[in-house]
């Protein structure tokens, strides 16, 4: 009988430090920019609060966007959310180039979008770290050949990458223009958004 309850310890033991293991195992990480915890995001659903947080994830769905599976993850702060299945990288993607914590390449900022869009315009980062940040934009226009001159000697000037495929659909072409940043480029804007907040509030 000894025995059978000394057996019966050990097993208990186990099964709590293998459940220890396995939370260890799926821990979520915390937001690389304000060092928040995260949410899962196949725990989450587009109640409408979620509308225009992060169109990489919520793009008008119910559910959020089935390329983030098993432990990706989503920061209800800042709203990067973190690929765990895949690409391995955190992504933001808004229609409002304002609204990042983190910095938005100023370039892409001001790219010279055509007054009428067939699309939403969207800008976007992408980041392994934000010692290297990824920025782009992206959108459809009617095909405009003088349009597409003006922003070539735009990307030119700037060193941007820009790629306009034209006529991709009838009459309509769309861009997409990107840049990566560097460390001493990615000073995260959380404070001074916070101020920005706060003087609203007031």
């Amino acid at each position: 009988m000894a025995g059978v309850n000394q057996f019966s310890k050990r097993l208990r033991v186990l099964i709590v430090l293998a459940s220890l293991f396995a939370h260890c195992l799926h821990a979520l990480p915390d937001c690389p920019v304000c060092q928040g915890a995260t949410v899962l995001i196949h725990e989450q659903t587009n109640d409408g609060a979620r509308r225009g947080t992060n169109l990489s994830v919520w793009d008008g769905g119910l559910c959020g966007n089935s390329m983030f599976q098993e432990d990706s993850s989503f920061c209800p702060l800042c709203h990067y959310a973190y690929d765990a299945s895949l690409l391995k990288w955190w992504c933001l993607t808004l229609e409002d180039r304002d609204g990042f914590k983190l910095q938005l390449n100023q370039s892409i900022y001001e790219f010279p979008v055509v007054d009428k869009t067939e699309s939403r315009v969207v800008y976007s980062q992408q980041f392994i770290t934000i010692d290297s940040i990824r920025h782009s934009l992206s959108f459809w226009c009617e095909t405009d050949r003088a349009y597409f001159e003006e922003i070539r000697a735009y990307a030119g000037a700037k060193g941007l990458g820009l790629e306009i495929e034209v006529n991709r659909l009838e009459n309509l072409s769309s861009v997409m223009v990107e840049t990566m940043t560097m460390k001493e480029l990615n000073a995260p804007r959380i404070r001074r958004l916070e101020e920005l907040d706060l003087q609203k509030a007031n």
